[in-house]
């Protein structure tokens, strides 16, 4: 399943984005690195499920907090907010 549907405050903050401007301004404005690095995981994660060319490569494009109990790999060396792509 494509996770696509979940809404955030980042998927907010991207929403309002009518440019690529708009999204730095946004994301310069936020209080923490951290923020900035999740709202811009997020706009990728969103970028890779809906752009065709990639639609038929990856599966699932899975935050590390999201990914599946039985997608069992060890993803304990990648930082909490990195992505996970399921090749199809």
């Amino acid at each position: 399943m494509k996770r696509i549907e979940k809404t955030n405050k980042f998927d907010k903050l991207i929403r309002e984005c009518h440019s690529w401007d708009d999204f730095v301004g946004k994301a310069e404005a936020l209080p923490n690195t951290v923020s900035f690095g999740n709202l811009f995981e997020r706009l990728t994660q969103l970028y890779l499920l809906t752009q065709p060319e990639y639609q038929t490569k990856l599966k699932n494009v899975w935050l590390l907090s999201e990914v599946p109990a039985n997608v069992s790999p060890d993803f304990a060396s990648l930082r909490p907010s990195s992505m996970v792509p399921e090749l199809t």
